[in-house]
């Protein structure tokens, strides 16, 4: 099986280039050093500033006992 896969590659690997092509269609490029070439300068994007009022957000103020606050650690105070 691996003769029969080896046998269908080697037409695709075995490419070689034509030299006789390369002499019947010469690549004809002239530059042009005169003109300048035209450069899209990129423009740095406009940013838009809109002042808008703070939110204000009505919330009732939290209590918190401090004597049984478990966010807060007690208070310990040292007697001189």
């Amino acid at each position: 099986m691996l003769d029969e896969v080896e046998d269908e590659v080697e037409p695709l690997v075995e490419l070689e280039f034509d030299d006789e092509v390369e002499d019947e269609m010469p690549l004809d490029v002239e530059l042009d050093d005169a003109t300048p070439l035209e450069v899209e300068e990129d423009e740095p994007p406009v940013e838009v500033l809109v002042e808008e009022p703070p939110v204000e957000v009505d919330e009732p103020p939290v209590e918190v006992d401090d004597d049984t606050s478990p966010l807060l650690p007690p208070l310990e105070v040292e007697d001189e």
